[in-house]
């Protein structure tokens, strides 16, 4: 199993941060491509990319960087190395969702380094208040080693959401914790404002602390085949080849949809303190950065309004000039232009499913 992870771990080590970082960001096309997807890029309004800031977050959770872990795809493994040269790497031979990404990782590390707590996050996300997140991670963490449960941080609303899931906390649970009741998909309007003015619901925010065991017991009972693939891998004499050849045979899960939604030991911690944003679109994107900017307009560039408001300009090496437009988004690349309003924005993805289909690798 050791030729599984880039670099050994340190001899004494109580707990780790596991990034996921194999999404492609289709919806930030034309700025994110294959060759440099979304959480490799600039986006939180610093010099740094938002795997950067992320791995920068959470490793003072677990003593630094060298116990920041990161999944990926091969193919994305020498970006991380660009952009994390400190962090380990396990590389997935390709992407099959995140119950095939959280579950093989648990598994390596429950074979090299035992079962210790463990705390995963996306890579693409945008936090503010990074004391107060760390703090509700730290209890998170607690709970997860003390205890035979799988965590998922709940991230407290601000507002009826209907692009998130939804997670309804129940009777009460270790430290903090609820016993979830149930996960509810992307809701309608109506609905969503019920969970807020209900009190017992907060967003999915894809944030788990859990010990390797825990997790691969779960995994055992809900998803055997992936279960199965994992024992296989860590008995192999030659696991990276065995992983190549197993992968191929699982099906693409969420640990939401395959585990979670189905585990009885589930708790949620109540995430409140910080405000958080998963940056999910361009719309969002420029949501974030008008609340920590306190803006109006979000520019990157040499951008001129005239009669405009509301907009979000990425430039490349020219002025751009808007005349007559509100809520709208453009972002301007070497090969390509978008335009688009921004309640259009989960739409981009479409655009590369399209590029896609009409083989135009150059412009993905």
């Amino acid at each position: 199993m050791r030729e599984l992870v880039s670099s050994s771990f340190p001899k004494e080590v109580s707990r780790l941060a596991l990034i996921m970082a194999g999404g492609e960001g289709k919806r930030f096309w034309p700025l994110s491509r294959k060759s440099r997807p979304k959480q490799y890029l600039p986006l939180a309004g610093s010099s740094k990319s938002l795997i950067q800031l992320t791995a920068e977050r959470v490793a003072p959770l677990v003593g630094g960087m060298s116990n920041v872990l990161v999944v990926t795809s091969r193919a994305q493994a020498d970006l991380v190395k660009e952009h994390l040269p400190e962090a380990r790497i396990i590389s997935e031979p390709m992407a099959k969702n995140t119950a095939a990404c959280l579950g093989f990782a648990a598994r390596v590390i429950e074979e090299l380094v035992g079962d210790i707590p463990i705390v995963c996050f996306p890579s693409d996300h945008i936090i503010h208040e990074e004391d107060a997140f760390r703090s509700i991670l730290e209890e998170a963490l607690q709970v997860a080693e003390q205890n035979e449960v799988l965590v998922t941080v709940g991230i407290n609303p601000t507002h009826p959401e209907t692009g998130y899931g939804y997670i309804q906390a129940g009777n009460p649970g270790p430290g903090r914790s609820r016993i979830v009741k149930s996960f509810v998909e992307k809701p309608s309007l109506e609905r969503a404002e019920q969970f807020v003015a209900s009190g017992e619901y907060s967003w999915n925010g894809g944030i788990f602390a859990w010990r390797p065991s825990v997790l691969r017991k779960a995994i055992a009972e809900f998803l055997p085949g992936h279960a199965e693939a994992f024992d296989a891998v860590a008995k192999s004499a030659n696991p990276l080849e065995t992983v190549a050849q197993l992968y191929l045979k699982l099906d693409g899960v969420s640990i939401d949809r395959g585990v979670l939604e189905r585990a009885k030991n589930v708790v949620v911690m109540p995430g409140h303190g910080f405000r958080w944003s998963d940056v999910g679109s361009w719309d969002a994107w420029a949501e974030s950065l008008r609340e920590r900017l306190g803006v109006e307009n979000v520019t990157h560039g040499e951008v001129i309004g005239i009669d405009s408001d509301r907009y979000a300009v990425v430039g490349h090496k020219k002025p751009v000039v808007l005349v007559g437009l509100s809520n709208v988004i453009v972002v301007d690349t070497e090969d390509a232009i978008l335009v688009c309003h921004q309640d259009s924005s989960q739409k981009v993805r479409e655009v590369v499913e399209m590029l896609e289909k009409q083989d135009r690798s150059d412009l993905i």
